[in-house]
């Protein structure tokens, strides 16, 4: 079996869960002979004990509250090698046992009823979108990727300064993100509470679409990739010469874009079509209707 083989297994399959298995690492298997492969739970242990099976996934479907048995607890403790577990729509979620809590990959998008996450701080990849209950995320500033996009419920996201990729879109009751300027990567697309970026200058990827309350973006000159497109009522971009990827699309109170001289890409408002020949140096430059939109590169006759 090659490296970059992956296989899919249907089942394991009994009276207490369902689940399906993305398995990598299964020695004598070809990839070719194999689509689906029913395993049993002791099947599946043994393979573990023998280091046959390095790595799978389990994607949850037709849960019927499995989770709360003892037998999936069980047998979530006896197989550590569990790479990912997808729980995405399960509006029964509530309780979440500790053995999960060790599983680097976990989605659990759209588990309604989900409030408590104190046991997914370990996670290494971690979807909590769409999770109105939750509120508390203090414990999870350990988590390497972490999504929490629509929980509406979250205020406070002062612990997760260190969480490498964040995504907080429509989370419309964040208001201080003075705590996050070491995240590398982070969408705050549609926070309407957010008014105060000036401590997100070191961000390397900052999403700033629609944040109605931002008026100030001379402190974000240094940010590598930033989408401030539809807030209205930011004016002067004049510190932004070095972003390497801009978009200003619907920026309407902005002006003047001569300053944007040096930025490599550029999205701009069908408005500024007329003025793109001053804009010479920009590399690709995008406007935001479908309709007119286009990409000029530099060329001798440009």
């Amino acid at each position: 079996m090659a490296n970059t083989d992956i296989i899919n297994f249907e089942g394991i399959r009994n009276n207490a869960f369902s689940v399906y298995i993305e398995c990598l690492g299964l020695d004598g298997l070809d990839q070719k002979d194999i689509h689906h492969l029913c395993l049993s739970r002791k099947k599946m242990r043994e393979l573990i004990m023998q280091r046959r099976l390095i790595r799978f996934s389990l994607n949850i479907f037709y849960s019927r509250k499995f989770y709360e048995d003892p037998e999936f607890s069980d047998f979530i403790r006896s197989i550590g090698e569990v790479h990912s577990l997808n729980f995405a729509g399960d509006e029964a979620l509530t309780v979440l046992s500790n053995s999960i809590g060790n599983i680097p990959s976990l989605c659990l998008q759209g588990c309604i009823a989900l409030t408590d996450v104190s046991s997914l701080g370990k996670a290494h990849i971690l979807d909590l979108s769409y999770c109105p209950g939750v509120t508390d995320v203090s414990c999870l500033g350990s988590v390497h990727s972490l999504d929490l996009s629509y929980c509406q419920g979250v205020t406070d996201v002062r612990p997760l300064g260190l969480v490498h990729t964040l995504n907080l879109s429509y989370c419309w009751g964040v208001t201080d993100v003075s705590h996050l300027q070491n995240v590398h990567s982070l969408n705050l697309r549609n926070c309407w509470g957010v008014s105060d970026v000036t401590c997100l200058g070191n961000v390397h990827t900052l999403n700033l679409r629609n944040c109605r309350g931002i008026t100030d973006v001379s402190c974000l000159g240094q940010v590598h990739s930033l989408n401030l497109s539809y807030c209205r009522n930011v004016s002067d971009v004049s510190f932004l010469g070095n972003v390497h990827i801009l978009n200003i699309s619907n920026c309407d109170r902005v002006t003047d874009v001569g300053c944007l001289q040096n930025v490599h890409t550029l999205t701009l408002s069908n408005q500024w079509v007329a003025e793109r020949t001053t804009l010479t140096n920009v590399q690709n430059l995008f406007f935001s209707h479908p309709i007119v939109q286009q990409v000029f590169r530099n060329t001798p006759n440009f």
